[in-house]
């Protein structure tokens, strides 16, 4: 419930900020308190986030400000949706429709995950992939592989 309420609320604060700077920024302000202080998730109120976004225990998401997330995505925590560049441009990964993020997943870079597509718990993933595909996370070892 609380990450609806986060999500509704960077919602509004996105929608008024381009309307009205008197009336975004501090609804804004508080956005950013309320998600980073109380929840430790970090969506920047520029990202586009569709309709039906789940967060499982989201500690530790950051997503950069010019990330696209679709509709009916799921993410967890320790999520990093990020770029490889610098600056206010730099691009970000666009997440499809009904994606399913794992736990401590990173996608980085200018990509573009497809629809339905599954990252696994651990995965790090730098390049573009279809829709509807699995990519799989690190494999755990076990502890006779680590003589």
């Amino acid at each position: 419930m609380r990450f609806k309420f986060a999500l509704a609320l960077q919602r509004a604060a996105r929608s008024t900020r381009s309307r009205s700077k008197l009336l975004g920024v501090p609804l804004a302000a508080i956005y950013r308190l309320y998600s980073l202080f109380v929840l430790s998730i970090d969506i920047p109120v520029s990202v586009q986030v569709g309709r039906g976004v789940r967060i499982h225990h989201g500690f530790g998401l950051v997503i950069h400000p010019n990330a696209t997330i679709g509709d009916h995505v799921v993410l967890r925590h320790s999520t990093t949706i990020g770029s490889t560049e610098s600056g206010p441009d730099a691009p970000a990964p666009k997440i499809g429709a009904g994606v399913d993020i794992g736990a401590g997943a990173i996608v980085i870079g200018a990509i573009v995950i497809g629809e339905g597509s599954r990252i696994g718990a651990g995965a790090i993933v730098t390049r573009s992939v279809p829709p509807r595909s699995v990519v799989r996370g690190v494999a755990a070892s076990s502890s006779s592989d680590l003589s």
